[in-house]
């Protein structure tokens, strides 16, 4: 209009028959003259909102980066709510990843405090909440509910029900029985105790309980190393990967760990290697593929 040769591109006022408001407006004309958007997560998400209502892509675009890559715990419950307010599923399953990834860290901030019940028993309900034990999730649910406990008293056995308290140690059965909800007598200590009668006598197995084991956030790697063959006469280096796929801590129970193979290390085997961790990458330093003198290693991964 303003650039073909048209009678607006000569007049001192054109009147634009839309429904942009001023704020809108604005920020589109900012943002088509700079290509940059300037302003805190409550300026985003109203500026997604205008790319979405307008059909802005290059707004949108730079938006949705932010919501996919610059999550953190205090607006990841936000980006999941506006994902789902306007039917973005990428952007909510990587809210809802994270979530679940990060669960302890966003029970600390204020907006899970303002989480509907029906997320909240969805995240505790997860295989996937990434949580080092079961306790980290009930602490989690308690803090909801205290939070409000004339208001979601009614609901507290909906949210305790998905707590997976045949998973949890004699320890943090001791530390669970401290919260004044769940003194005895009382529904709530009701509850635990038939979650608990739910485990079979005597000594069990991973896959007779009644409830399933959560995958855990952190892992440990074993890589490499020297092995001993069956018959333990000889022993020969390994060029295996293997990291804990799950953990079982339960009642009466001996503990176990799941391993599962990850992969193969490159080059040969090796043992005697140095490994460090850094940023969430594991890097292995030198090492000895045989036992002789010259055997030593001079690579890195």
């Amino acid at each position: 209009m303003f650039t073909s040769g048209m009678k607006e591109a000569q007049q001192a006022k054109v009147p634009l028959c839309t429904q942009f408001t001023a704020a809108d407006l604005g920020l589109i004309i900012s943002f088509a003259y700079s290509g940059v958007l300037r302003g805190g997560w409550d300026y985003i998400f109203e500026a997604a909102q205008a790319a979405l209502q307008y059909q802005v892509s290059g707004i949108l675009d730079l938006c949705l980066d932010l919501f996919r890559y610059k999550l953190t715990p205090e607006t990841c419950l936000d980006v999941l709510s506006f994902a789902r307010a306007y039917g973005l599923p990428d952007i909510e399953n990587t809210a809802e990843k994270f979530i679940l990834n990060s669960f302890v860290r966003v029970t600390k901030t204020a907006k899970f405090l303002d989480l509907p019940i029906n997320q909240l028993v969805d995240f505790l309900s997860s295989d996937s909440l990434y949580i080092l034990n079961e306790l980290e999730a009930f602490q989690g649910a308690v803090r909801w509910l205290t939070s409000d406990w004339a208001g979601r008293m009614n609901c507290a056995e909906k949210v305790l029900h998905c707590i997976r308290f045949p998973l949890m140690s004699n320890r943090e059965l001791k530390q669970v029985r401290k919260e004044e909800m769940m003194a005895d007598p009382g529904r709530l200590y009701n509850l635990m105790v038939q979650s608990l009668a739910s485990i079979p006598p005597g000594p069990s197995k991973m896959e007779q309980l009644p409830c399933r084991v959560r995958y855990p956030e952190k892992v440990i790697v074993i890589s490499g190393g020297d092995t001993l063959t069956k018959n333990m006469a000889t022993r020969s280096p390994c060029q295996d990967f293997w990291f804990t796929h799950r953990f079982l801590n339960g009642i009466g129970l001996v503990k176990q760990v799941e391993w599962r193979r990850l992969g193969y290390l490159p080059e040969k085997p090796r043992f005697r290697h140095a490994v460090v961790v850094k940023d969430n990458k594991m890097y292995l330093f030198g090492g000895k593929h045989y036992y002789g003198v010259r055997d030593t290693m001079c690579s890195v991964f």
